[in-house]
């Protein structure tokens, strides 16, 4: 097998190690994703396994499309009989061939993010308790966070109960305390134990009779189904004699349970291939504390170090081991050499004092290496044309983007971004989609419109000052008291702004008014305009672009 002979001494021990759990610590540019379909073609090829009896997990979709390709050009078409999926898609699987899981899921419905946030805003709303993290002036300000860690919990198998039982524990022993942290989080154990009820029952303008269940549960219901269905559980046992699972570092609580219970025996035929450093992305799912969970799950697992870089120079991986080195806790001292050669580039480091600075450094690195490629000889006429193209800015978080694509835009420099984007959450884009939520003629529930309207008031653009909002939205509450006063936020808008009224004493009212009067155009056109021109219109009335641009100007 021609492939197998390309593999280093270390990477064959883990391709011939077919029986019984085995961990790959493998280190980034080591050959991983290489080294599992090899080793899936050994499997086939040594043992009397079909191609269905191999299951692979990975974590992103993309990386199953390309461990299907890659297992294809290794094993040929019967690598696409191989079950290569991530444990989402596998989690769904099981739940369609389970009479239980089918039974419990009946007519619900899956949550999109827009359901899941407006679960969120309605417990808000209507919830005693959760002031904490409900701030007057900007209600919904943590919804998204608590979406967030709604899901880290239930990653990490924290149902509401088990956090309701920690709280009090934890009550116990720090009554005397006023934790602003704890209080906090008796909060969220609120908002999450309300979440799930929320999920079970009818609410007027919100869910319908069907219920709903969210992304997460796919895999909490597939780990319930095997646990109560034995015969389920021995007959996904029996398909997949041997599996395996690539970025093993970034499973979940939730995840690991579903893996252990597919593997059966401490003796199951299991691969998990790792990298252990990748413990310091813990913010992004990465934990050092699954390869303990996998070592006590199988005591006796067999450990195999993927040294060999093929990827990076001696100078980046002696740059990188110095940072690793700073890790408390790793699951084994490792260091990784370069087996390739690479032209000899200098590492330049350099140290900033402030965010401004560094990024004030790369927008002028990025100028300089811009004029040294126009004029380099060595490049094609093409690549001195365009000497943009041959530079990259890589960053840890993706809101690191916006801030060096900011320096960029006050420069002059053009850019592009790659990785995965959720345009959704872009904050010119999040005030587009309040307007438009406005706009909407359908939406009748007067809270909703509201809350879109509170949206609107509150956006940079306009500029009302929070005492001027502060003290329209008490006027309102207190004409909704009123026998004859008008009863929503909207109403109250339209009631209050059509006149000449001045007893609210507002800082900025020509800021309120002009408010006022782009919301009006907005409501009246979106019965005969088309969303895109009710963008456009709206954007033009307000004001935004050229707001954007003073902004720009400001920050130099």
């Amino acid at each position: 097998m021609k492939f197998y002979e390309q593999l280093n001494p270390k990477q064959k021990i883990a391709v011939d190690t077919i029986e019984g759990p085995l961990l790959v610590l493998a280190g980034p540019g080591t050959g991983k994703t290489q080294l599992l379909s090899v080793r899936a073609a050994s499997i086939l090829k040594k043992t009397g396994a079909r191609p269905e009896n191999i299951l692979i997990l990975t974590y992103t979709n993309p990386a199953a499309k390309a461990m299907k390709e890659r297992l294809a050009s290794v094993i040929g078409p019967a690598g696409y009989d191989v079950e290569v999926g991530t444990f989402h898609s596998f989690a769904n699987s099981m739940i369609q061939e389970s009479a239980e899981a089918a039974n419990y899921i009946g007519d619900k419905i899956l949550m999109d993010d827009v359901d899941r946030i407006k679960a969120i805003e309605y417990i808000l709303n209507n919830t005693d308790g959760v002031e904490d993290i409900r701030p007057f002036r900007a209600p919904f300000l943590y919804v998204r966070e608590l979406l967030n860690k709604i899901s880290d919990l239930k990653k990490d198998d924290v149902t509401p109960k088990i956090l309701e039982n920690y709280l009090k524990a934890k009550d116990s022993l720090y009554r005397s305390m006023e934790d602003k942290y704890m209080k906090r989080l008796k909060a969220l154990s609120l908002v999450y134990t309300k979440y799930e009820e929320l999920k079970e029952i009818p609410v007027k303008g919100l869910f319908d009779e069907r219920g709903r269940y969210d992304f997460d549960d796919m895999i909490i219901f597939a780990v319930q189904a095997i646990r109560k269905e034995p015969l389920l559980g021995k007959d996904y046992r029996d398909r997949y004699m041997y599996i395996m699972v690539d970025e093993y570092q970034d499973t979940n609580g939730a995840q690991l349970d579903l893996l252990f219970e597919l593997s059966g025996t401490e003796k199951a035929n299991i691969c998990c291939v790792g990298d252990d450093d990748q413990s310091i992305y813990r913010f992004q799912g990465a934990n050092i504390d699954n390869f303990k969970r996998l070592e006590r799950r199988f005591p006796g697992i067999k450990k195999v170090f993927l040294t060999d870089n093929y990827r990076s120079s001696d100078d980046l991986i002696k740059a990188s081991g110095k940072i690793l080195d700073l890790i408390d806790v790793r699951v084994a001292e490792k260091t990784l050499n370069s087996v390739k050669e690479f032209s000899n580039k200098e590492l330049t480091y350099r140290e900033l004092s402030t965010e401004e600075e560094e990024l004030i450094y790369i927008a002028d690195r990025v100028k300089e290496l811009k004029s040294r490629a126009e004029t380099d000889t060595g490049l094609s006429d093409e690549e001195r044309k365009h000497p943009y193209n041959g530079i990259a800015v890589l960053v840890r978080k993706r809101e690191h983007i916006l801030k060096i694509t900011d320096a960029f835009l006050r420069r002059g420099i053009p850019y592009a971004t790659d990785g995965k984007e959720d345009i959704g959450r872009e904050k010119r884009v999040s005030q587009l989609m309040d307007a438009l939520e406005l706009a909407h003629i359908d939406l009748i529930d007067a809270e909703s419109k509201d809350t879109a309207l509170y949206k609107v008031l509150i956006a940079d653009y306009f500029g009302i000052p929070q005492a001027d909002i502060l003290r329209f939205v008490n006027f309102a509450h207190k004409e909704r008291k009123r026998p004859d006063g008008e009863k929503t936020l909207l109403s109250a808008f339209f009631a209050y702004f059509s006149s000449d009224r001045d007893e609210l004493k507002l800082e900025a009212p020509e800021r309120f008014k002009r408010a006022f009067e782009v919301v009006k155009e907005l409501l009246t056109d979106a019965y005969d305009t088309p969303v895109h021109m009710l963008l456009i219109n709206f954007i033009k009335d307000a004001g935004i672009y050229e707001y954007i641009l003073r902004e720009y100007s400001k920050n130099g």
